[in-house]
């Protein structure tokens, strides 16, 4: 430590010698304390040994500490050597090191290692308040059934096309032509099978299905043993009760369909002139297919024309000779003179006796 003291005492002899004199009277503790407000905050010397730099600034730092703690027990300073304590101050708070003198020897870590920690608080940097993300959720719902899917509904414009095509305005059937063009009828009674009708269906709809399906079915029957002369050569006599057709898995016959389908759901005589059963004595096959949205209109036409049609009916004033269909299904039209003179041009009075045809029942054939 003598040594040091030593070297600060030569640095203040050279440094008097450019300083003018000064009449400020510090003492030594406020000299300590300006050095210390003054000094800036060195990292320890076991970090930067490696530099001679810091090491310097260290030193200058720690020289002038201890001057003034030994000038506590000394005379107050001379002007000049106030000068030079002034300098050396200034110097040690200075960013440029104070030149170590060549041959001096380098303090140790364990000195170097005394720096004057100026305790600042840590400094936080603003950031930016951040605004909540929201972030979109999916409520869950309560697990539900899917909707039933509305049944398709069947398109009778093909069987209609081919009616017109193959039947006349009298209801005679071509069913030459049909046979050699079948496959038009085979896929509108593939489209029949796969679709029966539904809860949701209107009635026109499905009173239409059923009555196109009756009358599809026995065009089927007849092309598949055609040529043949009346439908009745066919099934030992019953071609009705056969039950061939197939719709949804389902087998029906004819008689299933008019008798168990048609008439006890429908409540609707008129089907009578409708549905052909490929006879001569039938009413006629319409040449179109029945549809729902003129059905009414279609089976109140077939009915008058069935009535009035000479070769069905002979209706006069005195007397009423009708188609045996009046006959077999009597319950379904009430009052028979009533409902004939519905329909009839010709009306029948009171207490007319009503006789029935014989039914022919050769084939239909144009």
């Amino acid at each position: 430590m003598k040594f040091y003291a030593l070297f600060i005492s030569t640095i203040l002899l050279f440094s008097c010698q450019d300083q003018a004199s000064s009449n400020k009277d510090i003492s030594t503790k406020k000299v300590a304390e300006i050095i210390q407000t003054k000094t800036p905050t060195i990292p320890e010397a076991s970090a930067t040994a490696k530099s001679d730099v810091p090491q310097a600034k260290a030193i200058n730092a720690n020289a002038a500490t201890e001057k003034a703690t030994e000038m506590k027990t000394e005379k107050p300073p001379s002007a000049q050597e106030q000068a030079g304590i002034d300098k050396i101050i200034e110097n040690a708070t200075a960013t440029k090191p104070i030149a170590i003198p060549k041959g001096a020897p380098k303090p140790s870590v364990k000195e170097a290692s005394k720096p004057v920690v100026k305790t600042e608080k840590p400094v936080v940097a603003k950031t930016e308040q951040s605004k909540p993300i929201a972030i979109e959720t999916t409520q869950p719902t309560a697990t539900s059934k899917p909707a039933p899917q509305k049944e398709t509904k069947i398109s009778h414009a093909a069987f209609d096309s081919y009616l017109k095509k193959y039947v006349s305005g009298t209801g005679m059937v071509n069913y030459g032509g049909m046979k050699s063009d079948y496959q038009p009828l085979k896929n509108y009674l593939n489209k029949l099978a796969e679709s029966t009708p539904k809860s949701d269906w209107s009635r026109n709809e499905k009173l239409a299905y059923w009555i196109n399906a009756y009358n599809a079915y026995t065009i089927d029957l007849i092309l598949s043993n055609y040529p043949v002369s009346k439908i009745t050569d066919l099934d030992g006599g019953s071609p009705w009760k056969v039950s061939r057709i197939e719709l949804e898995g389902k087998k029906y016959s004819l008689d299933q369909i008019e008798n168990q389908i048609i008439r006890p759901q429908f409540n609707e005589p008129r089907i009578h002139f409708a549905v052909n059963c490929a006879a001569k004595s039938c009413p006629t096959l319409m040449n179109g297919a029945f549809l729902p949205s003129k059905l009414s209109r279609q089976l109140e036409s077939q009915t008058k024309m069935f009535i009035n049609n000479s070769a069905f009916n002979n209706i006069t004033e005195g007397s009423a000779k009708v188609s045996k269909i009046f006959e077999w299904y009597g319950e379904d039209f009430g009052d028979l003179r009533n409902y004939l003179n519905k329909y009839s041009n010709q009306q029948i009075a009171k207490g007319t006796k009503i006789e029935f045809n014989e039914y022919d029942w050769s084939l239909n054939d144009k």
